[in-house]
């Protein structure tokens, strides 16, 4: 089921980008959700339930599909109630595909912060505690300030 919606104003980008097909506001599979909250020049992604070899590729995909539009990500799992080994692998083909493109950054919980113990020891994923930390990391509050 393709879910999509199009979005032709009041974008924060270049209006050549006005006809293309926007990711839906929502995602859903028999076991996660996913909330996009949209914001001028960037995306808070929200994923509930459980992350699986069922749905980890749909997960990868509309995360892509979402960044094409925005200048900076969070993803927030920190809600969810199970990650396995297929999600670990998600977020990593999400990490090469924004990379150089935007800055995004994972807000996990405790079943993401066990996985990441195991398949992430060397901490390449770009976790943050919390969503004030992580939304401070992308939008680069601390350049800001320095600047300011």
């Amino acid at each position: 089921m393709d879910m999509t919606v199009t979005r032709t104003t009041g974008l924060p980008w270049p209006t050549p980008t006005a006809d293309i097909d926007f990711p839906a506001q929502s995602w859903e599979s028999h076991t996660a959700q996913i909330d996009a909250r949209w914001g001028r020049s960037g995306l808070v992604l929200t994923v509930r339930g459980e992350v699986d070899a069922a749905n980890a590729d749909h997960l990868a995909d509309y995360v892509r599909r979402c960044a094409a539009h925005c200048e900076w990500l969070v993803l927030d799992v920190s809600g969810l109630d199970f990650m396995g080994s297929s999600g670990f692998n998600a977020l990593r083909r999400i990490q090469t595909a924004v990379a150089g493109v935007l800055r995004w950054a994972l807000v996990t919980g405790p079943a993401v912060s066990r996985l990441l113990r195991i398949c992430d020891p060397d901490a390449d994923l770009p976790v943050r505690r919390t969503m004030t930390e992580a939304l401070g990391y992308v939008q680069d509050i601390t350049l800001l300030r320095a600047s300011g």
